[in-house]
């Protein structure tokens, strides 16, 4: 029972970083959205490391096999290699700290 908690935790964990993306520092102005951030960093990291471990293995097979058939009916298309990169790099990339756009008084 315990390991289907923990994994019901990591599947649903990545869904917060599924959610919009906070705008800039200036708009947690109240000392409790301030307190939410912090609270809400430690998650943000674990969905963080999760989806970044998780993305080489799902992305993986289509960059191999896009190196094997390249895409010639589509030039302006990214190849598998780049797509790959760059969903590394949304994937581990920043913000590694939680900011929220909302004001929890209002």
């Amino acid at each position: 029972m315990m390991k289907f908690r923990v994994l019901a935790v990591l599947l649903v964990l990545p869904l917060g970083a599924c959610a919009e993306k906070p705008r800039d520092a200036g708009a947690a102005s109240s000392p409790a959205a301030t307190a939410i951030g912090i609270a809400e960093t430690p998650l943000l990291l674990a969905s963080r490391i999760t989806l970044c471990l998780a993305t080489p293995p799902l992305l993986g097979p289509g960059a191999i096999a896009s190196a094997a058939v390249p895409f010639e009916g589509a030039p302006q298309e990214p190849t598998g290699w780049e797509m790959f990169k760059k969903g590394v790099a949304d994937a581990c990339g920043p913000p590694y700290v939680a900011k929220p756009d909302y004001d929890v008084l209002h």
